[in-house]
This record gives structure tokens, C-alpha cells and sequence, in this order.
């Protein structure tokens, strides 16, 4: 990823699932793509959370049991 002329880089993704990620960014001085040591950088973790669900789905979608007693399906 480059930068603008103004020293900036934008770096934006999303996930779908919940759970943890680590996000490192680095000047990569000698262009190996590798984090060395000497080279400037920075790590951020990101906590993502469930969302609302947006849609719940129930079955059997009828039924019919005697009232008081307790119905497995």
C-alpha cells in the first residue's frame, strides 16, 4: 500500500464473522514485504461483535400439543 503525498493511507475491511483480528502496518524500509527489525510500525486489534440477526427462523412452523404437557420436537 502507498501513501499519499501527505504521508497518509487509507485501509479499511469488514468481517463476517465475530471474534478477534490483528492488523499490522509497518515501513517496509528494505521492500521485502517482511516486518524488520528497525523498520517502524504499528499493531491494532479488532474486536468484532455479532450483530442483529435479521432474520430468525422457527420449525416446524405449526404444531399442536396437549396443554401442561412439555413438547420436543
Amino acid at each position: 500500500m502507498k501513501t499519499g503525498s501527505n504521508g497518509q493511507a487509507t485501509f479499511s475491511y469488514t468481517n463476517t464473522r465475530a471474534g478477534q483480528d490483528s492488523v499490522q502496518i509497518w515501513y517496509d524500509l528494505s521492500g521485502d514485504g517482511v516486518f524488520n527489525c528497525g523498520e517502524a510500525g504499528a499493531s491494532v486489534a479488532i474486536n468484532w461483535t455479532p450483530g442483529t440477526p435479521t432474520a430468525i427462523g422457527v420449525l416446524p412452523t405449526t404444531t399442536s400439543a396437549e396443554v401442561g404437557v412439555s413438547q420436543i420436537e
